[in-house]
């Protein structure tokens, strides 16, 4: 689940249960992210959280998470890494929308070549 580093305010602490209230998570969860490295001020018990550090370690969580792809690459849900589809059975369709000046918006599906799952992609075709 991918939670919104901007429901947090930069100037204001929180606590493990208001963390948990704004992201919609089980207090638990906050507890893991501290085990993980997200900040706390330790002088205080129950443990407050900045909200600039919180959105600091959302953001790098985030991140990390990103597997960079190559041109003819798609991510696949399956195998939970970067795979290259079956060659004979990519197929392109355009969406019609217009990205900048001078982009087309456009949606590559294929097959993975190890575990046969589906394939998408968005991408951009120049022209």
């Amino acid at each position: 689940m991918k939670h919104n580093p901007n429901k947090v305010r930069k100037y204001r602490t929180y606590t493990r249960k208001e963390l948990a209230a704004v992201f919609g998570v089980c207090p638990d969860t906050i507890n893991a992210w501290r085990r993980a490295g997200m900040p706390a001020i330790k002088e205080h018990c129950p443990f407050l959280y900045k909200g600039d550090a919180v959105r600091e370690f959302l953001r790098k969580k985030r991140i990390s998470k990103k597997v960079p792809l190559k041109e003819n690459e798609f991510y696949c849900m399956r195998c939970k890494a970067a795979r290259v589809s079956i060659s004979d059975i990519i197929n392109v369709q355009e969406t019609g929308k217009m990205l900048g000046d001078s982009s087309k918006q456009i949606i590559k599906r294929g097959v993975c070549n190890e575990c046969g799952a589906g394939l998408c992609r968005m991408s951009k075709q120049s022209g």
